[in-house]
């Protein structure tokens, strides 16, 4: 991004809007603007790229050529469809307000609070959910699919659910995960909770280069954390997930799908991340 601080609020929406993927969870336009103008000032760092020997080959099968072919294509499709939802509330953003209003809320309890059928009555009939239901819905909620029955529930039910569904009865110290770019890196983990555009402008202040990144999943809006990083470890995600590309482009290691990596690891927590074999270990 060029360096200046000449540029309008507006100049800096339209590239908002331009690249709303950048800006998942985000439903506020001042927290938009506050974090572009930060970046703006940010001095531009040009990046060097090695180029492949001219006379490098690699001679491949025909089925491990097919199955490169096949992973390239299936990760380029992965991201594609990743940009195209990553940030579609950014771009209702209007809309959402509108109806967060109706409901009497901000949009970031209205987001957090209604279902969709309590949407629709809302608009339709004027129906809003009680006050002590957003409260509840805000503190603990969940949602289960079960043999093809869906269940809902919040407060302190759910609180108990998720510790009978949820229990994590696996050694914390060591960390299982699949494969997404192979290596193996010892380094401190920096625990990166990508809630909105406000959280995800802390972390990139607060992470340190050589740091390991562990999160649920990345976003696109994360790259200049993996340009830092030692090695990437998410929660979820498999080898086409943005998490494996964006390890495969940086040549870092990358551990996806560990399920509960972020909510055992801590920040300050010293690991070996070993990639290749599929592990975290705290050290």
């Amino acid at each position: 991004m060029v360096c200046s601080s000449n540029i309008s609020d507006c100049a800096l929406l339209e590239h908002a809007r331009n690249f709303p993927w950048l800006f998942s969870n985000t439903y506020n336009v001042e927290s938009v603007v506050t974090y572009l103008k930060k970046r703006t000032l940010e001095p531009f760092k040009e990046k060097k790229v090695n180029p492949l020997e001219k006379n490098q080959s690699i001679d491949f099968s025909d089925e491990a050529g097919f199955l490169i072919n096949f992973l390239r294509d299936a990760g380029t499709v992965r991201l594609t469809l990743k940009c195209a939802w990553a940030g579609s509330e950014f771009m209702a953003l209007n809309l959402f307000e509108e109806i967060s209003k109706r409901a009497d809320l901000s949009i970031e309890d209205f987001m957090a609070a209604y279902r969709k059928q309590e949407v629709i009555e809302l608009l339709k009939y004027g129906t809003k959910i009680l006050n002590c239901t957003v409260a509840q819905r805000k503190k603990n909620y969940l949602y289960i699919i079960r043999d093809c029955r869906k269940s809902f529930f919040s407060g302190s039910i759910a609180q108990k659910m998720k510790e009978n569904e949820l229990s994590l009865d696996f050694d914390e110290n060591y960390i299982v995960g699949k494969t997404a770019n192979s290596g193996f890196v010892k380094g401190v983990v920096r625990i990166v909770a990508n809630e909105d555009i406000c959280s995800l402008s802390e972390a990139i202040d607060s992470f340190k280069q050589g740091e390991i990144l562990v999160t649920t999943m990345t976003h696109p809006n994360m790259m200049l954390l993996a340009e830092k990083a030692l090695g990437i470890i998410t929660d979820e995600g498999g080898i086409t997930s943005h998490a494996a590309i964006l390890a495969r482009e940086l040549n870092i290691p990358c551990l996806v799908g560990t399920k509960f990596a972020s909510k055992v690891l801590n920040t300050g927590d010293l690991v070996k991340l070993n990639a290749g074999k599929g592990f975290v270990e705290k050290i």
